[in-house]
């Protein structure tokens, strides 16, 4: 089963086929194994929502400290847990 973040749709409002829409996970992110990835840097629309959000808020929570410290470290880990859940509410069966 596959699960999407975001479905798109057609210029006239139809919906437009399931291998365009938006995947929630990409397992292949390198972001997993704390390593750059491409594509959510990028933000490319056919990789894994989640992986983006949880690259970007760590991310940014890093830049709220000086770099290489230790409460910077500890930011992007909790900016990344806050991006890794933040669609926990939406889920439904």
């Amino acid at each position: 089963m596959n699960f999407y973040a975001h479905t798109k749709t057609n210029p006239d409002g139809s919906l437009a086929p399931e291998s365009e829409w938006e995947p929630l996970f990409s397992s292949d992110c390198g972001t997993l194994n704390g390593k750059p990835c491409p594509a959510c840097e990028n933000l490319e629309p056919m990789h894994g929502h989640l992986n983006k959000v949880a690259y970007l808020a760590g991310k940014f929570a890093a830049e709220m400290f000086p770099p290489d410290s230790e409460e910077s470290k500890a930011a992007k880990s909790w900016g990344e847990l806050v991006g890794w859940w933040h669609y926990l509410a939406k889920f439904s069966k």
